[in-house]
């Protein structure tokens, strides 16, 4: 099935790449993504997991102003497996979403869903966590709620697939319950609400005007977490430590 390109304006497909006279469609962003993340999650681990060098901050670090971590942490992953899975994963994903709405769409998306989703597990759970998990999350949430307005999504977001997704969510949420995992659960959801919503209040043009109100409300409660992740979390004991400790800094001599 050829791959069209998403026109907001008419609420439709247009063929892009080698059969509409461009370069061919090639998703270039998602492929240098995928090598960034097996590159950089290598360099972590034959440096002793040095989390600092390599973007990862903890959370009183990313309070006090470093609010890229939220994006960086995201190309660095806990293992071998969890690196596979999210490159395939965001190979599969990203590569529909990069030749449908082009490579700064693309960029852009990816990197408020990178913010979205670290922001959402940092205000819930109190860490950033770390792999690509959740802006995968959020490339299939808008594949799944696009699928209508931009059919090439269909191979992609089956049924199956959205199963998949949130299976692993429960299992998840169940195996970190138990102690047996940590894995960024917030995240997850986040992105996944976070790419359902998009897609809801910007490409399904022909939405039911309730749900395209709850699109709305979902994507406006996934910001402001991710944005309070980084200025106020008063229900964070840690954060409240940390924020008692800011003016007693402030006022130590040099």
């Amino acid at each position: 099935m050829p791959i069209k390109r998403y026109d907001p304006h008419t609420n439709t497909s247009r063929k892009i790449g080698a059969e509409a006279g461009g370069g061919g469609g090639f998703s270039f962003l998602t492929a240098l993504t995928c090598v960034l993340c097996i590159a950089l999650t290598a360099a972590y681990y034959l440096t002793g997991q040095d989390g600092p060098r390599w973007g990862n901050f903890p959370a009183p670090v990313v309070w006090g102003g470093r609010y890229g971590a939220l994006v960086t942490t995201t190309f660095l992953h806990g293992g071998i497996v969890h690196l596979l899975f999210n490159v395939l994963m965001l190979q599969r994903f990203g590569d529909a979403v990069e030749r449908a709405f082009g490579h700064l769409e693309w960029a852009a998306f990816c990197i408020a869903a990178a913010f979205v989703a670290s922001g959402v597990e940092l205000a819930v759970f109190g860490q950033t966590g770390i792999g690509m998990s959740g802006v995968v999350y959020a490339l299939i949430g808008l594949c799944w709620g696009a699928r209508r307005a931009i059919p090439a999504f269909q191979q992609v977001a089956t049924t199956d697939t959205l199963r998949f997704a949130l299976g692993w969510i429960v299992i998840t949420f169940a195996l970190t319950q138990w102690g047996y995992l940590n894995i960024a659960n917030g995240a997850h959801v986040g992105g996944l609400v976070f790419g359902l919503a998009l897609a809801g209040l910007f490409v399904d043009k022909n939405l039911p005007a309730a749900r395209r109100a709850l699109a709305g409300f979902a994507l406006g409660a996934v910001v402001l977490l991710a944005v309070l992740s980084v200025t106020y979390l008063p229900w964070n004991a840690e954060w409240r430590a940390w924020k008692a400790t800011r003016p007693a800094a402030a006022a130590a001599p040099e």
